[in-house]
């Protein structure tokens, strides 16, 4: 029983440990979330600024410095009315990141904000990064998704064909693939469209749109085995593609080997997964391939 006369020896011992328990890091994650956290909740812009680039200034490194540019952007845009400021903050921060991904965040924060305030230089921003060296592969799919729902379809399509190109994986060739389909479809290109679909017929999403062209063309066997690989990998679209009276107006005397055959078609038990490399929350980098034959368990999550 610990006693009031060597309880706070007791304790003393307690932090050595733990101490010691955090592998000689100066500081801890939880530590450096605290004092980005402090310094974002700040109310003066101009000192939120400062602590901010403070931040950035002892963590250069951390995950976490895609947020505090966000944040001191958004500062200089949205509570001060800065929009110079913050466009030099943004070719400071161009000038020495080098991450592809945080670059490629931070070149999407700043279309969002043109567009917010001149659609037209907001749009000249996004053409001019086809011809730049950014390798982002988000930001030119997010563009894509941004500018095809704004109706400009054609830069959206060219967005998308980018993504290919500085695609890093299998899994990436084919959903930007699959995204470049759909917009030539939408602009009435449907001989182009057929063949990328094709080429990315391994991401179910893809089998929407080329079930629709497919049996648009009568090639009905076709369309069917693509609504069938999209099902298996997106159940709750059944009923929106309406498979089951589709299945059974090609083959109404088999109609009841439908659910067996997306069973057969369901993501996992034909395919491997692509190779992928996934962060985790100290901002390390893992390949999915470095464990092939291994038994391997990935808790995926997302603060949004």
């Amino acid at each position: 029983m610990i006693n009031k006369k060597n309880a706070g020896a007791v304790v003393l011992i307690m932090i050595l440990v733990f101490m010691g328990c955090m592998g000689g890091k100066e500081k801890s994650d939880l530590y450096i979330m605290e004092e980005l956290e402090a310094a974002s909740s700040i109310e003066g812009t101009a000192k939120r600024i400062e602590r901010l680039k403070i931040f950035l200034n002892n963590h250069p490194e951390h995950m976490c410095r895609e947020f505090a540019y966000n944040k001191i952007f958004d500062t200089l845009t949205e509570d001060s009315g800065q929009s110079g400021k913050a466009m030099a903050f943004f070719d400071e921060v161009m000038g020495t990141e080098e991450d592809p991904v945080i670059r490629g965040t931070f070149c999407y924060k700043k279309f969002t904000y043109l567009w917010s305030v001149d659609s037209t230089e907001a749009i000249d921003f996004a053409a001019s990064l086809l011809e730049s060296d950014e390798k982002g592969f988000r930001l030119f799919v997010y563009l894509g998704f941004d500018l095809g729902y704004r109706g400009r379809n054609e830069l959206a399509g060219e967005m998308f064909r980018k993504a290919i190109d500085v695609g890093n994986s299998s899994f990436e060739n084919s959903f930007a693939g699959m995204l470049y389909g759909e917009s030539l479809s939408k602009q009435g290109k449907e001989d182009l469209a057929l063949g990328l679909l094709k080429k990315s017929a391994d991401n179910v999403f893809a089998g929407k749109q080329l079930g629709k062209i497919l049996w648009e063309k009568g090639e009905r066997r076709g369309a069917i085995e693509a609504y069938i690989n999209f099902v298996a990998g997106v159940p709750g679209e059944r009923g929106e593609v309406k498979l089951d009276s589709l299945y059974a107006i090609v083959y109404p005397d088999n109609a009841g080997e439908l659910d067996e055959k997306i069973l057969e078609s369901r993501i996992g038990h034909k395919t491997l997964l692509h190779g992928s490399r996934f962060v985790d929350t100290e901002g390390k980098y893992y390949n999915l391939s470095d464990y092939k034959g291994k038994k391997l368990v990935i808790s995926a999550w997302s603060p949004t």
